[in-house]
């Protein structure tokens, strides 16, 4: 990683409960009356999913923010999900140039959990003129189904019993030849051989 990464703030919430009891419109309560109930939230989710919660919040922080990655994996616990795009936890990078800050919201079952604050020196060399966050297309979950129809990635993940795979979207500055990328990752549970392809976040081509 370039840059410094020293932080500066930081805060901390606490994720909704993945249990909820009730999934109607209201519930009764001891005194025969009904109160209105919040529908569950998805406990996994895709990167684009969960995204404007964290622009929202981004542009709370700094009306320039722009974001330049986002980043997740199919790990739950001590077991995997479904190699889908989808997952219960997404980190969202975000880019001040002028201030040559980065700022990173941490998303878990659609909620945000934490936030920092980084040093970026590098800022305005790597993301001037970078694309926009509303320019990204493909998804994650389109990414991986993009890999695993068209770059083999299926054929890999049927050979093997228990992967890990990673999802990352990557946003570069000016004169890129892929200004929006998904890196697209697996690798085994135990040793053995990695799967690496990377998806335009644009167009959907193969990269």
């Amino acid at each position: 990683m370039l840059g410094c990464t020293a932080q500066s703030t930081k805060q901390t919430t606490q994720a909704p409960s993945q249990e909820t009891p009730e999934t109607s419109a209201s519930v009764s309560t001891a005194a025969n009356t009904t109160v209105p109930v919040t529908p569950a939230v998805s406990a996994t989710g895709s990167a684009m999913d969960w995204y404007p919660i964290a622009k929202a919040e981004a542009l709370k922080w700094r009306t320039d923010a722009k974001l330049i990655e986002a980043s997740g994996d199919n790990r739950n616990g001590k077991n995997y999900y479904a190699i889908d795009g989808k997952t219960d936890k997404w980190i969202y990078s975000f880019i001040s140039v002028p201030i040559l800050t980065k700022y990173r919201i941490i998303i878990e079952a659609g909620a945000i959990t934490d936030m920092d604050n980084y040093d970026e020196p590098l800022a305005k060399m790597m993301y001037d003129g970078s694309p926009s966050g509303d320019d990204w297309v493909i998804d994650s979950t389109s990414a991986v189904e993009i890999v695993n129809t068209k770059a083999n990635g299926q054929d890999f993940i049927s050979t093997i019993s228990k992967i890990r795979a990673n999802y990352l979207l990557k946003f570069a500055g000016m004169g890129a030849a892929t200004p929006i990328a998904w890196t697209i990752s697996y690798f085994p549970e135990n040793y053995g051989q990695n799967f690496m392809t990377y998806v335009n976040g644009e167009t959907g081509d193969i990269v």
